[in-house]
């Protein structure tokens, strides 16, 4: 891909001298032909007014060739640079999202050891107390632990309490032994298994809503193609 920086400038330019040189060439070698083969018996014949509308003409076919040459050059180095940039972008995407589901995981294992621990006191004061204070910061919508028979027994909407948590969240992932996230529309879910030391406590749950940072990163790359 040719590139917009100086040094791309001036392999243009010198792209540009050679095909001039090239063309101007080709011009001399070919009246130097006609002059030799055909004209130059019948040059005496040839009205002045003649030989200047042909040189017009090849000045204009000339003119129209290089016109044709740079705007096609132009053309494949702005479709370089919108690929350069799509590619950029789709690279910044992958980069923002793996960032963004490191940082989930270490908040999920973080509230796993908090829960965890009261869970394993039997006590839900405090669990009932960590669900509705998630709530309210920002970015992490509604929260929720279950039990190990599937119930929830702790959630930051009070409704939830005693419901199946299969049944208040749709497409839950098979149980793992680690954080699964998926998404959503707008949202990013954390699925965070609790482990006792033999067994499987509950699952917390919680969502972190997150912006449509894709379509914002090709929506600005569409605006500077433009």
């Amino acid at each position: 891909m040719t590139s917009s920086t100086p040094d791309g400038r001036r392999g243009s330019r010198k792209g540009l001298r050679i095909a001039a040189a090239l063309v101007t060439a080709a011009l001399l070698a070919v009246a130097a032909y006609l002059w030799t083969t055909r004209l130059g018996p019948r040059i005496d014949s040839v009205s002045p007014r003649r030989i200047f509308l042909w040189a017009l003409l090849v000045l204009f076919g000339c003119m129209v060739a290089m016109y044709g040459w740079r705007r096609g050059s132009l053309w494949r180095l702005r479709r370089g640079i919108q690929r350069e940039r799509e590619r950029l972008i789709e690279r910044a995407i992958e980069v923002a999202d793996a960032l963004l589901g490191d940082a989930v995981r270490v908040v999920g294992v973080t509230l796993e050891w908090a829960v965890r621990a009261e869970l394993i006191r039997d006590d839900l004061r405090d669990v009932e107390e960590y669900m509705s204070q998630l709530a309210k910061r920002p970015h992490l919508r509604q929260a929720m632990v279950a039990g190990a028979d599937g119930l929830v027994i702790a959630a930051s909407e009070p409704q939830l309490k005693g419901q199946r948590l299969d049944r208040v969240l749709a497409d839950l992932p098979a149980p793992a032994s680690d954080v699964q996230l998926s998404r959503g529309e707008g949202f990013l879910r954390a699925v965070v298994p609790v482990m006792g030391l033999e067994s499987r406590l509950g699952t917390l749950v919680f969502d972190y809503a997150v912006t449509d940072l894709p379509a914002r990163l090709r929506a600005l790359a569409s605006a500077g193609h433009e």
